[in-house]
């Protein structure tokens, strides 16, 4: 180690050893172990300070009372190879080190000259330990490992290697550059090389990267998956649309009760003309297309190959009649119950006017609709996609792009307003906004979150200078202020082409500003100093709230407050336990002010009028609550407004820890905004209007998410909570909690945390999953508006055509494919479900926004798995189904999964297994013989068989006959040991009778004697099944209670390819299947061979009809309803 260290973080600590000698060194320190095996996890409890038994994917650290940046040292030795995605999981790690943190790496060389020799060798060994440990996912050289360091945000300062004893006395002859192996001859090989080479495992010590760094790596923001464009072009294809979606859309619309009509403007600008045919195209093409009709403004005469039509109208604008007044007069005249404006080049999407529809006829309060857009480049190309948050005017008074796509007016409201105003062309369509706003509220201003319009690069009808359109605006803004009767300045913002509007209000009411504090005088000494040096407002009180100090410096600094100015600073005394909701509260019936600000103690004031341009917000009478831009010491976003749900977690700060300078996604870093919640660090709220939602929460929010529940509870009264780059103070963040303010050990913080972070949830679920200020389209994992490319995360809450269903597979292969993944598939192709199957547990939120009808879990054993099934069942109210496929409570003694049975059993799997059974509503096995071993556990159990999915097995042919010998054949996977032991002597006997083939496993006694095939990936296994070309196939079961329970999946298997089948006569393979069942005595099998092999012929109308008895009986795709009625209530 580099330096000593106070916060470890040992990563498959396994017993604790590492941990128990890091504190014999360093007595001060704390170490924290991430350990899954549970028995190891134990010892390890006894050794160091925490163990968290859960993968590293799924830990928030903060549950457990650790905060952000605070582990300096990391020990990840041989654990990266076992990570499914070790890229995530270092980058999500990256927050929560110190700057400094040093990271201990050992990570194996698949470089080794073993491993390449094997490779040459046609062998890769999996072993039970080791290079090619069996466990083993990811694969590393030392090339690699840099690459995977940089790329994650670190920088390598020290290399070292563990030299593998089997190569550790090889050496490189003197001037010698070639190494030599039995099939491989390496050329220029370097003494550094021929050492990696030599290598068992590379140790890397490593540091975090300046953030700054990373940024150019992976901006803005430590980021997981592709980049934007490439997320929005996986975002497009997940959307195209098929045969499911236009039965779920013409359901819909015969449930419409009316069909709402729309007339489109289209002014087209000398030169523009081609653009026409491309707005016409997307209108024709719309799913839902008999109610509109196209205006079409041109400066030339109507092409003489085209007529005049009830659709479309042709005008003709010059000089004297100039584009914009004819366009409004066709519009304000229109009979049509809705009008816009479109540019010529411009496309709808197809759905456009269906999702416009059934958002008018849903929501008929609405009169102003805006949806989001893209930019269509000429070839076709879509990009920059803006996902918009719902209406919030203080941004579409700063942006005017800030609505948009296709806006469209009601009608009636249009001619109400007298439609656009011809003075104001090029700020026309904001101006009306601005206008309608006035007269309907943000409430009749409505937002259809999907990417309805695809605005064309080149486009645009306004040939006014810039200049001119800027003035423009500026005039609109003003004329809108003012019939608002809100007086103010208007001056440049923060990106080009936008606002800042300074209110000015003749009030001065006095504002009491209150700090919690405990100790940390120096932070407390600069918090007051800047309030009283810096404030420019001339009337404000600053009421200190101390819990509890007793460091000397603290004590006599607060008495110096006592005595500075007693009418406007005053010290209160809280020596209770830390709540810092009752300590606000009680300062707040102290407070004399008109307004609060709730200013946290780690804060210092950056400019002099601050709060002006907080109160400029906050005197409106509609605006509840303001919060300020906050940054950290190193300028750097602290605090940009608060986003529910992101973060896997309640509500997270947007964009944190993004340069100042960022103007974030689509502005959002530099534009006041409505949002759902700000922090209270520094939040300004009308006096009147706390007291009235009963301050912050000191029963149930004593530490955490109370601003978040106060800024619902005031937007809940119709009140707006408003955020302005414009006011901007320096805060550490959480030092409060971070520096010993609440006095309680990390297990007591955390289970506090937890209790808050539930209560949050069961309180505002519903707009934790939706946020009405960010977008269904953007992510829940990340902080920087990231698109969100799981399509089921972006479903629309308020239509739901079919049922729910989550599922969460044991595996990617086996029964997760065949009982999870394979079905899930065909239910969402046919329509029946919305279905999301994963293999990640999801969080919070993202189950939250997915409101699953039904969720399936498929054999989770363990704690961790268990606690989330416990935390699905307290944050949603779906039916819960458990699924298995196996008997895994009796795993045979020859299987190489025994050793792990051992591990499970020996740490409650049987307790476990029962509870997570009963924690759900149904059990669904796969055989009956499952269905009465576990029938006690669940009072609903439903038997579902396996079947084969035709879209994957339909088509595939084997073909017969095509060796000197009958191939006779076997296929399974490393788990059927004891099976091939029934049939190894069987081999050895008929060997030169028939071509034995082996296809998965193979035991190493017989592979001589057969023709051996390795496994391959699963999506592959059908098509080499097929390819073995066999003439027969085998099935042998061990007779052990592990393969009574075991289903018919191997003869559907054999016979949707036509491979005839001997199999042991076990419970199984019973029933009505056409194949041939025999004893597990040797004989017996070795006949069965020999008189099936005497008739080829036979033999080949066996599989024939084993095929078609599979394809009438066992296809997927026609017992879809067994698995509706099994997943559903």
């Amino acid at each position: 180690m580099g330096k000593a260290p106070k916060r470890v973080l040992d990563i498959g600590c396994a017993g604790g050893a590492t941990g128990a000698k890091i504190k014999e060194y360093f007595p001060d320190s704390q170490v924290i172990g991430i350990e899954l095996n549970l028995q190891a996890a134990e010892i390890a409890r006894e050794r160091i300070d925490l163990v968290i038994d859960r993968p590293l994917e799924q830990v928030d650290f903060a549950t457990f009372g650790i905060e952000h940046h605070s582990i300096d040292t990391v020990i990840v030795a041989d654990v990266l190879e076992h990570l499914y995605d070790p890229w995530a999981a270092m980058i999500r790690l990256r927050q929560w080190l110190t700057p400094d943190a040093q990271i201990l790496a050992s990570i194996p060389n698949t470089r080794n000259l073993w491993v390449l020799n094997e490779l040459a060798n046609g062998r890769f060994p999996y072993e039970k330990e080791g290079l090619l440990d069996v466990t083993h996912i990811r694969f590393f050289t030392r090339q690699e490992i840099e690459k995977f360091f940089h790329e994650t945000g670190f920088i390598i300062e020290k290399w070292d290697r563990t030299l593998d004893g089997r190569l550790e006395k090889m050496e490189l002859p003197d001037n010698a550059r070639h190494v030599e192996t039995e099939k491989l001859i390496l050329k220029d090989v370097s003494p550094e090389e021929f050492l990696d080479l030599k290598t068992l495992q590379h140790l890397v010590v490593a540091r975090p990267m300046p953030d700054e760094e990373m940024l150019a790596i992976r901006p803005p923001e430590p980021g997981r998956g592709p980049p934007p464009e490439e997320m929005y072009r996986i975002w497009t294809a997940a959307r195209q649309f098929q045969d499911r979606d236009a039965a779920w859309l013409a359901e819909r619309m015969s449930q419409w009760s009316r069909l709402p009509s729309f007339h489109f403007g289209m002014i087209v600008p000398p030169g523009s003309e081609e653009g026409i045919g491309r707005t016409l195209q997307s209108l024709s093409g719309q799913f839902f297309n008999q109610t509109w009709k196209l205006t079409i403004v041109a400066y030339c005469e109507l092409p003489a190959d085209t007529e005049q039509s009830e659709v479309i109208q042709w005008l003709v604008a010059d000089e004297k009649k100039p584009a914009l007044p004819l366009l409004n007069a066709a519009l304000l005249a229109s009979d049509a119950e809705w009008v816009a404006m479109i540019e010529a080049g411009d496309k709808l999407a197809p759905q456009a006017l269906f999702e416009l529809t059934d958002a008018i006829l849903r929501k008929p309060d609405w009169r102003l609709i805006y949806t989001d857009e893209d930019s269509l480049a000429d070839d076709g190309s879509r990009s920059n996609p803006y996902f918009k948050p719902d209406f919030s005017i203080d941004t579409v008074r700063a942006a005017p792009f800030a609505v948009g796509g296709v806006l469209l007016a009601r009608q009636d409201l249009f001619a109400q307003l007298g439609g656009f105003r011809s003075e104001l062309e090029g700020a026309e369509q904001w101006d009306l906004t601005l206008r309608a706003y006035e007269q309907v509220g943000g409430a009749g201003i409505g937002h259809v979150a999907d990417m309805l319009y695809h605005r064309a690069a080149s486009g645009g009808h306004c040939s006014r200078p810039a200049e001119a359109v800027q003035a423009a605006s500026v005039d609109a803004l003003a004329e809108h202020l003012e019939r608002q009767s809100l007086a103010g300045e208007i001056a440049e913002g923060l990106i080009p082409g936008t606002f800042h509007v300074r209110y000015r209000h003749k009030a001065t009411p006095k504002v009491s500003i209150i700090v919690p504090t405990r100790n940390q005088v120096e932070m407390l000494q600069r918090c007051v100093g800047s309030i009283v040096e810096y404030t420019s407002w001339p009337d404000w009180e600053l009421l200190v709230v101390d819990n509890g100090s007793d460091e000397p410096e603290a004590l006599a600094y607060l008495d110096k407050l006592r005595q500075a100015e007693p009418e406007r600073i005053k010290v209160l005394s809280y020596p209770k336990p830390f709540n810092f909701s009752a300590m606000n509260n009680l300062a707040a019936k102290a407070a004399s002010g008109d307004y609060l600000l709730l200013l946290n103690n780690d804060t210092a004031v950056l400019q002099a009028d601050w709060l002006e341009e907080m109160l400029g917000y906050g005197q409106q009478s509609e605006v509840g609550i303001v919060g300020a831009r906050l940054v950290f010491p190193d300028g750097k976003i602290q605090h940009a407004g608060v986003i529910l749900g992101i973060g896997d977690s309640p509500a997270e700060h947007a964009f944190i820890s993004c340069a100042a300078d960022e103007v974030g996604y689509f502005g959002r870093l530099k534009l006041p905004q409505d949002l759902s919640a700000v922090t209270a660090a520094c939040l300004l709220i009308r006096k009147s209007v706390y007291d009235g939602v009963g301050g912050l929460d000191e029963g149930i929010f004593k530490v955490s998410y109370n601003d978040v529940d106060l800024c619902l509870k005031v937007r809940e009264q119709g009140y707006r909570v408003v955020w302005t780059p414009h006011a901007t103070l320096l805060h550490e963040g959480s030092v409060s909690q971070r520096g010993g303010v609440e006095q309680k050990q990390d297990a007591a913080k955390a289970e506090r945390f937890k209790g808050e972070q539930q209560a949050i949830y069961s309180k505002w679920g519903r707009l934790i999953a939706y946020d009405p200020f960010y977008n269904r389209n953007l992510s829940l994992n990340a902080r920087d508006f990231r698109i969100e490319i799981t399509p089921a995360l972006t479903l629309d809450p308020d239509w739901r055509p079919r049922p729910r269903i989550l599922a969460h597979p044991a595996d990617r292969f086996g029964c997760g494919e065949y009982r999870i993944i394979s079905p899930m598939r065909q239910l969402n192709q046919a329509g029946l479900v919305q279905g999301w199957e994963t293999g990640n547990y999801v969080s919070v939120p993202e189950l939250l926004r997915f409101a699953p009808d039904a969720v399936v879990f498929q054999r989770q054993i363990e704690s961790h798995q268990i606690e989330l099934i416990e935390s699905y069942i307290k944050n949603i109210r779906a039916f819960r189904v458990y699924e298995i496929d196996d008997l895994i409570t009796n795993v045979p003694l020859k299987s190489l999964g025994r050793k792990d049975f051992e591990k499970l059993k020996a740490a409650g799997l049987n307790k476990k297994f029962r509870k997570a059974i009963g924690l759900c509503d149904r059990l669904v096995v796969s055989t009956q013989y499952l269905a009465d071993e576990y029938g006690a556990f669940n009072r609903d159990v439903q038997v579902v068989p396996n079947y084969l999915e035709r879209a994957r097995w339909g088509e595939l042919a084997s073909t017969r006959r095509q060796g000197e010998k009958p191939r006779v054949g076997w296929a399974g996977g490393v788990h059927h040991t004891g099976d091939l032991d029934l049939i190894i002597d069987v081999v050895k006997e008929t060997h030169e009778e028939v071509q034995w083939v082996f296809f998965g496993l193979c035991p190493e006694v017989i592979q001589p004697l057969v023709e051996y095939h390795h496994g391959v990936d699963l999506e592959e296994y059908p098509r080499k099944l097929a390819s073995l070309d066999l003439d027969l196939a085998i099935a042998p079961l061990e007779d052990v209670p592990f393969n009574h329970a075991k289903s018919h999946l191997r003869l559907l298997e054999y016979g949707i390819l036509g491979f005839p089948v001997i199999c042991t006569d076990i419970t199984p393979y019973r029933g009505d299947y056409p194949v041939t069942r025999v004893s597990n005595k040797h004989k017996d099998w070795v006949d069965a061979i020999r008189s099936h092999v005497a008739d080829m012929d036979e033999l080949a109308r066996m599989g024939d009809r084993l095929r078609d008895y599979v394809k009438a009986n066992w296809m997927l795709e026609d017992h879809l309803d067994v698995w509706t009625k099994a997943w559903l209530p």
